[in-house]
Order: structure tokens, then C-alpha cells, then sequence
């Protein structure tokens, strides 16, 4: 009897842990929080003519915003059946630059102007992004799993520029875009034990598989991620995310007296860290 005793026993050890190993990724829904620090750069160049019979001008311009912010990341997961995922993801980032002239500068060829000391230049951008994407795993085991994915990127895409000149001029200029795009994408989870969870996702799109913008471009996006669970309810996460939108366009005016060929670049890139909570 005692070595059918000690079979059982090991029987019932085996499955309580291939039990809680498939449980591991059996929550319904999960949820992540996390505060995103990011290191942004804003690359927007222009070339083309501005002219008519009196002026003609060509011009070839660069410029590039550097900064840094933590802003807002997160994650909804709905699991209904095995193999089966859909994931909503939505980004918020605001990066800003300003620039304060501490003395006053005058132009040679224009003496009638000069910029105060005290005047200021505002740029930046409003980019928020909202990923909803269906995911079927190729392989689902109770650690490993990997799965492609399809769905829709959202995005609204803002720039501006301003200038104040105390006691001369105040202005404004602002860009805006609100667009969706078909997004493709896979995803590899490996889960070695009821508490640890490491990940990896790529998504990408290219402009002209929807309408996210009638410009020319792409947007690449990949992620890390490390979380630990405490409870089968509550953890924590670390990883890492970047991604890149690049943008190209023709602008040029009804009676052709400019055209403008521009060409943008935004880049985000940091570590993320936050909450997770899962029923």
C-alpha cells in the first residue's frame, strides 16, 4: 500500500502544480498602471520654395526638440477563452521645450528689430495613442505563450509653436491630426512560475493601410515587461517601451505660391513601471 500511497501523492503534487501553472495566466481581466519616463525627441524638417515674380526663395531646414517627462501609460486585458486575448493600451505624452532670451539680440540686416531680453519661444507636442488589438496564441502552455495580433491604432497628433515678445506681439501657431490605422503586431509571454510574468510585444502599422493621416509614414512600437504577483490579484511591474512615428507630407497652397515638402519624426523611448491588478 505504501507504494501506491507515495504514486498518489506524487500524482496529486504533480497536478497541484501543473494546476497552478495553468492557472498563471487563467485571469478574465487585468489591468496595468504605469508611470512612463520618457526621454522624447521631435525631429521636423522642411524643404521647398516660397515665390512669386517679384520673390523666389528655396529654403532646406532641420530642426530637432529634445525633453523629457514621466507621463501616464495603461493597460486593459480581457481574456475570454484560451488562446484568445484582447488588450486596449493608451499613451498620454505632452513633451515641451521653451527657450528664454537672457539678453537682447538684433539683426544686422534689419536693425528696425530687435528681440527683447525676456522674450520667449514655446514648442512641443500633444501625442496620445490608443492601441486595441486582437491576439490568437500559436502556442499556449503553462509557460509559454505566443501570439500575433491585429487591430486598430488611434492617435491625435498636435504641435504648436508660439512666440511672445513683451510688449511688441504675442502668436500662435498650432498642427493637428486625428487619425486610425490597421496595426499588426505578436507577442511572447514566459511565465516560470504562479508568481513571475516576463513579456515581450512589437506592433507596427504603415500609413497607407488606413487613414491614419493622408501623409506618407510608419509607427513601430516594442515593449518589455517583468512583473511579480504577490496575490493572484495584486502586483507589480517593471519594463521598458519605445516606439517611432514618421511622418512625410506635401503642403502647397491653391496658387502654387509655396510648396513645402515636411518631413517629422517623433521618437519616445523609457522605462515604465506601476500597478497590476487581475480577477
Amino acid at each position: 500500500m505504501r507504494p501506491a500511497l507515495l504514486h498518489a501523492a506524487l500524482a496529486l503534487s504533480l497536478g497541484g502544480i501543473a494546476t497552478v501553472a495553468s492557472a498563471a495566466d487563467d485571469d478574465r481581466f487585468t489591468f496595468r498602471a504605469s508611470a512612463f519616463d520618457t526621454d522624447a525627441s521631435i525631429r521636423v524638417g522642411a524643404n521647398g520654395t516660397v515665390g512669386n515674380e517679384d520673390i523666389n526663395a528655396t529654403f532646406d531646414d532641420v530642426g530637432v526638440i529634445d525633453g523629457s517627462e514621466t507621463a501616464l501609460r495603461f493597460e486593459a486585458v480581457y481574456h475570454p477563452a484560451e488562446r484568445h486575448r484582447v488588450a486596449l493600451n493608451y499613451y498620454d505624452l505632452e513633451p515641451r521645450e521653451s527657450y528664454v532670451l537672457d539678453r537682447d539680440i538684433g539683426f544686422e540686416e534689419f536693425p528696425e528689430y530687435t528681440l527683447p531680453a525676456g522674450s520667449r519661444a514655446d514648442v512641443g507636442m500633444d501625442f496620445k495613442l490608443a492601441t486595441l488589438m486582437y491576439e490568437y496564441a500559436f502556442v499556449e502552455s503553462d509557460t509559454w505563450t505566443v501570439g500575433g495580433q491585429v487591430g486598430v491604432h488611434w492617435a491625435q497628433l498636435m504641435a504648436f509653436g508660439s512666440v511672445d515678445i513683451p510688449d511688441i506681439a504675442s502668436d500662435r501657431v498650432e498642427w493637428k491630426r486625428t487619425k486610425r490605422a490597421i496595426a499588426l503586431g505578436a507577442r511572447a509571454q514566459y511565465r516560470p512560475s504562479d508568481r513571475w510574468r516576463f513579456g515581450l510585444e512589437v506592433q507596427g502599422y504603415d500609413t497607407s493601410w488606413g487613414n491614419f493621416v493622408s501623409e506618407n509614414g510608419h509607427f513601430e512600437r516594442a515593449g518589455l515587461l517583468a512583473e511579480y504577483r504577490f496575490t493572484d490579484t495584486f502586483g507589480v511591474h517593471v519594463g521598458y517601451d519605445w516606439f517611432r512615428l514618421k511622418l512625410r507630407d506635401v503642403a502647397a497652397d491653391e496658387d502654387e505660391y509655396y510648396s513645402v515638402l515636411l518631413d517629422g519624426e517623433l521618437k519616445v523611448h523609457g522605462p515604465t513601471a506601476g500597478l497590476t491588478l487581475a480577477f
